[in-house]
């Protein structure tokens, strides 16, 4: 059975894939996806937060929701 990991970390991704780049051997963040004004429902708070983050290590590429 193949497993994929999900995590959501509500206010706290960009600050928890930072800690999981310099803990994973070889791990990069190749991606920070923001909330913009385009996104749906997206309040004014919420506009240049952290959406979506994929991180890259050795093997596997994770994706962090807030």
């Amino acid at each position: 059975m193949k497993m994929t990991t999900f995590l959501t970390l509500p206010a706290t991704s960009e600050k928890a894939m930072k800690f999981y780049e310099t803990s994973f051997p070889k791990a990069q963040i190749k991606r920070i996806t923001r909330y913009t004004e385009n996104v749906p429902n997206a309040s004014k708070e919420m506009i240049g937060k952290v959406l979506m983050e994929n991180l890259k290590s050795k093997v596997k590429l994770y994706t962090l929701w807030t």
